[in-house]
């Protein structure tokens, strides 16, 4: 019977693990929905104020904005926001998103990039993107270790605020984060907030005549109300996607270690009654014998 406590300590520290994985998949599907509506509107809200944005812009083409539409052509100070997870036992969510900032992050010996970053694994990737400039320490304007569904908005207007009150703008402004495809997938995703594309080569093109609004306020004004606000938008909507993205990845990731824990409880439990009955069969064979 002594043969049977290694397999029954092993037992038990399955269950123990069974049940952690139980509960943090029960976590993360309640985050996951808790985030759905908010995911949403959010969506809904930057769709509204990107296409009345970009309507605007159509009618006032000689429009500049420093941060959305910088001179420097050469892309010489580049800001990215990178848009870590969280937290972990989220699967190869992580490791997806570190291997493909390694391919898609590369910068020319001319370029000074500078970075925001948000999350625990953020600062690694500014770190790693610099190898090949031989540049040993990224230059951080500002990092955020936490982020949850209440403080999205706080952090957004932080980083827009910390954008705003650079002293030379910055020549291209992108983002890279996780984007959410289905509960099962989800993938790394690249995208350029600044510059913006023009209106005719954009997505934004629309086949109809360009409408012609009444101004009760001079147009430099109300385009500046509304750059701020898509650039917040924008922002915030990246930050939502990315959490969303993260709590399906990790409630797949759990689900997936509950089942493996299942099974794995299931073949020991069938190997250590088998132990057990061969040695109660050998015991009542040796009394047995005895007579």
């Amino acid at each position: 019977m002594a043969s049977l406590m290694p397999l029954r300590r092993r037992i038990t520290a399955v269950k123990a693990t069974q049940k952690l994985t139980h509960a943090m998949r029960l976590v993360a599907i309640a985050s996951h929905s808790k985030q759905k509506n908010g995911y949403a509107i959010a969506q809904r809200h930057r769709q509204m104020i990107e296409s009345t944005f970009f309507e605007i812009i159509k009618t006032y083409p000689k429009w500049r904005h420093p941060i959305l539409t910088p001179e420097n052509q050469t892309n010489s100070n580049p800001l990215i926001i990178i848009i870590s997870p969280i937290r972990g036992m989220c699967g190869s969510f992580r490791n997806n998103l570190v291997r493909y900032a390694a391919t898609k992050l590369k910068f020319e010996y001319y370029q000074s990039p500078s970075f925001i970053t948000i999350g625990s694994r953020a600062q690694q990737i500014a770190q790693t993107s610099l190898e090949a400039k031989s540049e040993k320490t990224p230059n951080i304007i500002t990092h955020f270790a936490e982020l949850s569904v209440n403080s999205i908005i706080d952090v957004s207007q932080e980083i827009n605020s910390a954008i705003s009150s650079q002293k030379k703008p910055f020549s291209r402004i992108t983002y890279l984060g996780s984007t959410f495809v289905n509960l099962f997938t989800q993938k790394p995703k690249l995208h350029t907030i600044a510059p913006l594309l023009p209106p005719e080569n954009g997505n934004h093109q629309k086949k109809t005549e360009i409408v012609k609004y009444i101004w009760e306020q001079e147009k430099e004004k109300i385009l500046e109300t509304f750059a701020q606000n898509y650039l917040r938008i924008t922002i915030q909507q990246a930050l939502y996607e990315s959490l969303f993205a993260e709590d399906a990845a990790r409630f797949v990731a759990m689900d997936m270690a509950t089942t493996n824990a299942e099974k794995h409880l299931e073949t020991m439990k069938l190997e250590f009654n088998k132990i057990r009955q061969t040695s109660i069969t050998q015991e009542v064979t040796e009394l047995s014998s005895a007579f």
